[in-house]
């Protein structure tokens, strides 16, 4: 993928991190794989449950898809050297380029569109993230989750309906096909070749705000209703 092309070659880069969060990394990558029979690289289960959620918004949403991007195509595993090089291109990055970096993961064939299923997948993950957040905040009250999750349900299977009118929002020239163009207009968001738009790396929180045009209709029910 052209996210594992970008990762494996900003070995350059590393330097512009702090040292600290350089050792940090390191120190957790040793810690999170010293039981492992070869320590220098990560299969799939163990790289979602222990080295995804370094990635931010990308590590929340598509902690698979991430893994299969970066995976050696030969022995589909992460090596210590990819996960620390895309971590450092994920945190040098703009929200653009961190847009970008989500956009390549669901752009599963690889062809520089998101298909009507891409599309469709990138609002699910995004939207069912959301979901298991409000089902943590609900905590143990099993019968307020219960109907929490038929509400949620309901409207993901009711917006999911209406699909075609939320692609055509997306779809800006009609060629039923989204293009990073495309995607940009819709999230609104500063271009980096842009110099009126020239910003500096921003913060999780900034991404967030973007993904939330995303996230299905539900958030507001759920706090009136539950």
């Amino acid at each position: 993928s052209e996210l594992k092309k970008a990762a494996e070659s900003v070995d350059a880069r590393r330097e512009s991190l702090p040292p600290l969060i350089f050792q940090a990394l390191t120190t957790i990558w040793v810690q999170e794989t010293r039981d492992l029979d070869d320590p220098g690289s990560v299969g799939c289960s163990h790289f979602i449950e222990r080295l995804s959620m370094y990635f931010g918004e990308a590590g929340d949403i598509c902690p698979r898809r991430l893994f299969w991007c970066l995976a050696d195509g030969a022995t589909n595993r992460v090596s210590f050297e990819t996960w620390l090089n895309a971590i450092t291109l994920w945190e040098k990055s703009s929200a653009y380029t961190r847009l970008k970096i989500i956009f390549d993961i669901f752009d599963r064939s690889q062809t520089g569109y998101l298909s009507r299923s891409e599309v469709k997948d990138l609002v699910l993950a995004v939207t069912k993230k959301r979901r298991s957040c409000v089902s943590a905040v609900v905590g143990n009250c099993d019968a307020l989750l219960r109907f929490c999750n038929e509400e949620l349900k309901f409207q993901l299977e009711s917006y999911i309906s209406f699909f075609p009118n939320f692609f055509a929002g997306i779809d800006a020239d009609m060629d039923d096909k989204v293009s990073m163009e495309d995607l940009w207009r819709f999230l609104e968001i500063p271009r980096d070749d842009n110099p009126k738009n020239k910003e500096k790396p921003s913060h999780n929180g900034a991404l967030a705000d973007v993904l939330s045009k995303f996230v299905l209709p539900i958030d507001t029910l759920y706090m009136l209703r539950c």
